[in-house]
């Protein structure tokens, strides 16, 4: 009976270790989990800017043919008036000159708040891109840091895990 009692106690400073082995490694597992997700979120928001720079550069590109041909529309009509013959085709020349203007003017700024889109978002990535260095860096190091108690840890651990399989296989429980 005695005998045992001693293998209850010894078993139980087994485990007691055990859950110190896991208090050692602390929250890095959980820590290195969350580090790899905010990894993962900032690549996705960077990949997501991208395309959003891209599809704003498609539209840079049409707003830029339209002015193109605004110009174009804009020489003819300049040429035209060298050979108005009277003032009712001048007033509909003006007309058509003004409207091209301020439909130029529009496009200019809708290009304009393309440029400055396009801007914010070059720096988001770069800011999440340095965030992503960050928390690389730091990932790298709770890695090591795991790796290296996972190692101290891993043969007296395996030791503690056979010598209370032994201490359960040896005790013997009268009351059946």
């Amino acid at each position: 009976m005695e005998l045992d009692t001693k293998k209850i106690i010894d078993l139980h400073k087994i485990d007691l270790r055990l859950q110190e082995i896991e208090e050692e490694k602390g929250d890095l597992p959980s820590i290195i989990s969350d580090q790899k997700n905010g990894i993962a979120g900032f690549n996705k928001k960077v990949d997501s800017c991208n395309s959003e720079i891209d599809e704003l550069n498609k539209l840079k590109s049409s707003y830029n043919t339209s002015l193109s041909d605004f110009s174009v529309k804009m020489d003819k009509y300049n040429k035209q008036m060298d050979s108005v013959r009277n003032n009712k085709e001048y007033d509909a020349l003006l007309v058509e000159i003004d409207h091209l203007k301020s439909e130029n003017g529009e496009l200019t700024n809708k290009i304009e708040d393309v440029d400055k889109k396009v801007d914010e978002l070059k720096s988001c990535i770069d800011d999440c891109s340095e965030k992503i260095g960050d928390l690389t860096e730091k990932l790298a190091n709770n890695e090591k840091e795991l790796q290296d108690k996972s190692t101290e840890f891993s043969v007296e651990e395996k030791l503690l895990l056979k010598d209370k399989n032994s201490l359960l296989s040896n005790i013997v429980d009268k009351d059946f």
